[in-house]
């Protein structure tokens, strides 16, 4: 979304659907868009490891990797 840079915007962690085996950020990207847009919120869509290659909880893992990155890096380069 358009802001201002003082602006705090909340943070949605959008985690694609699938059950955890299908799927993929280009298959939700017009969705985290429009989410972004008419929320006013950062949209950080996660693209996460799938299995059955990859097994539990490997993507939850990748989901809270995510998290914690997005924090860390709105509070350094977004938020004063």
């Amino acid at each position: 979304p358009s802001l201002a840079p003082a602006s705090r915007l909340p943070l949605v962690l959008f985690s694609h659907g699938g059950g955890w085996v299908v799927g993929s950020v280009a298959s939700y990207d017009q969705c985290c868009r429009r989410l972004a847009v008419m929320g006013q919120a950062v949209v950080v869509s996660v693209d996460y490891r799938r299995g059955p290659e990859h097994q539990y909880p490997a993507a939850l893992d990748d989901v809270e990797a995510a998290y914690h990155w997005a924090v860390t890096t709105l509070a350094q380069h977004h938020y004063p």
